[in-house]
């Protein structure tokens, strides 16, 4: 059952879980990290993950907006996964890199006995 009475110090450690302007209050951003993958897509963020390769230009444009985070792919095939000596460049200059593992991207593979697992 929902509660009556929503306390704002849960609301607040969400907010800030999830990079959300801690309000304490149930507002359209929490809402929307709340329900949607993407969050609130108006919200500034300091990660992002990419299939291209990641520049020198790259890099320069990404601290110059406040990046600290890139994730890049290990799998997929050639046109997205992680480049020869792009892991140096990324932590060389400073930033965060996480590897995506991705998988499953065919339809039949998502069935009721699948996600029973």
């Amino acid at each position: 059952p929902f509660p009556e009475k929503i306390d704002p110090a849960r609301v607040r450690e969400f907010q800030r879980k999830y990079a959300v302007a801690e309000t304490g209050r149930i507002n359209l951003s929490t809402w929307l990290s709340l329900c949607v993958s993407c969050g609130d897509t108006s919200r500034k963020g300091t990660a992002c993950d990419t299939r291209f390769e990641i520049t020198d230009a790259h890099v320069a444009t990404l601290i110059a907006n406040g990046y600290r985070h890139v994730g890049r792919y290990i799998n997929g095939g050639s046109f997205k996964e992680l480049r020869d000596g792009e892991a140096e460049r990324i932590t060389a200059a400073g930033l965060d890199l996480f590897l995506i593992y991705e998988d499953g991207a065919e339809l039949a593979y998502f069935t009721e006995e699948q996600g029973d697992r």
